[in-house]
């Protein structure tokens, strides 16, 4: 009798494990897809990396979020600093720029070169002053279109300085953001002047 209950019970513990999941293949996840190479934003450096990779690729959702806004950053809110030579080519685009104006440029962007397109931007020479709950990060910057856009020239140049800051949820975010012209630089656009024509 003891023999005859142990096969009873053995049967139903088969019945019970065939009757899951447990041996069925899944389909993995595609780990190239592009939403699962974004960073959490939990260092100055991962919202480095996620706001090259989305002005890349043109993500305005992932763009928007490496730039400071009010709902999660109360006291503080972005601003953007153009080159001289683009405000006073476009004064009263550079007015005031916020993060309504990087949205709007972003989806400009993003109809005039399509996300078929490749874009390369590329992060150089960095210089960095970390704090526990900001850093400042410099570098020299190269940015060229996959393609011409005219008017729009395909190849830019300069030097960004990154305000960043974290809030009380240890989220870091973009707060400032400056553009400077290198000296003697054999390519005279900026990214402000790629702003400033794409949003006139």
């Amino acid at each position: 009798m003891a023999e005859l209950k142990y096969y009873k019970v053995l049967v139903v513990f088969v019945l019970l494990l065939s009757s899951c999941d447990f041996f069925n293949t899944r389909e993995p996840e595609n780990p190239n897809s592009s939403d699962s190479q974004y960073l959490p934003q939990t260092s100055a450096e991962s919202v480095i990396s996620n706001f090259i990779k989305s002005f890349s690729e043109r993500n305005t959702e992932y763009y928007l979020s490496t730039l400071i806004e009010k709902a999660k950053f109360p006291n503080n809110e972005f601003a953007f600093y153009p080159t001289s030579e683009a405000l006073n080519q476009y004064p009263s685009t550079f007015d005031i720029w916020n993060l309504t104006n990087e949205n709007q440029f972003m989806q400009m962007f993003k109809t005039k070169l399509p996300t078929s397109k490749k874009i390369n931007l590329i992060f150089s020479n960095p210089k960095s002053d970390f704090h526990s709950d900001s850093s400042v990060y410099v570098y020299d910057y190269y940015c060229e279109l996959d393609s011409s856009i005219s008017p729009i020239p395909n190849k830019y140049s300069g030097i960004i300085q990154l305000v960043i800051l974290k809030n009380q949820n240890g989220q870091w975010a973009i707060s400032k953001w400056y553009d400077f012209k290198k000296n003697n630089d054999t390519i005279v656009n900026t990214l402000s002047i790629l702003k400033g024509k794409l949003s006139n």
